[in-house]
């Protein structure tokens, strides 16, 4: 099953024949906001030493070469794209933009270029080369390109708080003239700027999930040593609204169910390094707070789509989900040395067909315990899925493309809270009536493949008369 939003990776394979990989360069551009033009303290947030990688020094062919050399280790790909990402991409004079373009498209593999700007920084003159070596008028087999535009809110009141320069209308105009120009455009976003609140992020991808944009890149608000939001934050805390990755993950959610569905998601945090960064400090690599999003969207996936994406599907037993009950045992029992642990499930019954999860029981002296275990295991990756006064049930494995390799299922109880046990004895003792089960569960599976809880509910009777010996 495809992810519930479009990545950049995506977006890409419709536009090339096969993999690209972003450069990043600095080609010593300057910003209108810095200069003077519209003043010289720049936009409050911005420092571009926290993004500009080590390579990108020196001259653009040697940058484009040393960036290759760094992602070297990702495979070769089909081709480079050109990313002008510090400053501002296209602000200056034209001739000396247009030679700066031409020369990291002259280096080898480089298919193409992304430039991120300004939306009041689109010259009449750039638009016309873009539009005829890129765009609506360039010739067949002509380089990509894709303009990256920081938008960064739809509301002028914050925009001139981060003193940005220019206004929404702006920004609107900007992505309508590239559009007509035939050239791609992406938008940016900062979540969590002061003043803002959830229903200003998710107002802001509806105005523009109207616009002609191919991307929208996403980012957590940073506050950045040496800015002049270091200097507001330290004197009006309270005016800031920081968020930890979980409440961030569950403003993302809000955005993708709102975004249009062919918008690719080119990015969801920022990378400032650690020694810059004021607040907030997180400290996590875009591929861990996926998971966080992840488990966020899984939790608040309706039923119907979370049987869609987990159907109930049987497959012979397999010796090998001894060895995964062994092996997350011995894991989980050096961090809960207290809790008893056991095999539970058809897959802990040598012979019986099963869903190819794993089962397993943690029995807790104190409700205390087996709370703070609860808390423990949704930080190594365990998602949450019911809970009770006595009774808490999470899971690992389930992500947004269906089963992952290994799928578990953690029940945990008070000690001797497990009935469980004593079923899976017998039904270990007793081949026939395991057989009978297995007979029942194929039957079950076939009538509720997409609905987990009905299938659940048809094997109680059965569970509950062989527990109690009266089962024929």
């Amino acid at each position: 099953m495809a992810l519930p939003f479009r990545t950049l990776n995506d977006y890409f394979a419709s536009v090339f024949p096969g993999k690209v990989q972003k450069i990043a360069v600095n080609a010593g551009l300057g910003c209108p906001n810095r200069d003077g033009t519209l003043g010289r303290d720049g936009c409050t947030y911005c420092s571009n030493a926290a993004f500009s990688p080590s390579y990108a020094r020196g001259a653009l062919a040697a940058q484009i070469e040393a960036g290759k050399k760094f992602f070297q280790a990702k495979g070769r790909p089909w081709g480079y794209l050109a990313y002008f990402q510090s400053f501002t991409g296209t602000y200056g004079p034209t001739e000396k933009l247009i030679g700066l373009y031409e020369e990291a498209l002259a280096c080898p593999d480089v298919v193409g270029l992304v430039i991120a700007t300004r939306p009041d920084c689109l010259a009449d003159d750039l638009l016309e080369y873009f539009r005829h070596r890129f765009g609506a008028d360039a010739p067949e087999g002509h380089p990509y390109l894709l303009v990256e535009l920081g938008v960064e809110s739809t509301r002028d009141d914050t925009l001139e708080r981060i003193n940005r320069g220019h206004n929404w209308a702006c920004a609107q105009e900007a992505v309508l003239r590239l559009h007509e120009a035939g050239i791609a455009v992406g938008a940016h976003l900062i979540i969590g700027l002061p003043g803002e609140c959830e229903e200003d992020f998710i107002e802001h991808t509806r105005r523009l999930a109207k616009l002609p944009i191919s991307t929208l890149k996403l980012h957590q608000l940073q506050i950045i040593k040496g800015t002049a939001m270091e200097r507001e934050y330290a004197a009006h805390p309270e005016d800031f609204d920081l968020m930890t990755p979980e409440r961030y993950a569950s403003v993302v959610r809000r955005i993708l169910e709102v975004l249009r569905p062919d918008i690719a998601l080119d990015r969801f945090v920022s990378e400032s390094p650690a020694d810059m960064v004021i607040a907030p400090r997180w400290g996590l690599k875009p591929a861990e707070f996926l998971s966080i999003l992840e488990r966020e969207i899984l939790t608040n996936m309706p039923l119907e789509e979370l049987w869609e994406l987990f159907p109930v599907t049987l497959v012979p037993h397999r010796d090998c989900w001894r060895d995964w009950f062994r092996e997350e045992k011995s894991s989980l029992q050096k961090i809960f040395p207290q809790a008893i642990i056991s095999h539970i499930g058809s897959t802990a019954v040598n012979g019986l067909m099963a869903k190819p999860i794993v089962d397993i029981l943690m029995e807790f002296p104190s409700l205390e315990d087996m709370g703070t275990a609860a808390q423990a295991m949704e930080s190594r990756g365990y998602i949450r899925m019911s809970d009770s006064s006595t009774r808490i049930s999470l899971n690992k494995g389930y992500t947004l493309r269906g089963y992952a390799p290994k799928v578990f299922h953690l029940h945990l109880r008070l000690r001797g809270d497990n009935d469980e046990i004593r079923f899976r004895d017998i039904l270990r003792s007793n081949p026939t009536l395991a057989k009978k089960y297995e007979e029942l569960k194929i039957s079950l599976a076939a009538r509720y493949k997409f609905d987990r809880d009905a299938y659940t509910e048809g094997k109680t009777e059965f569970i509950t008369c062989a527990a109690s010996g009266t089962y024929a």
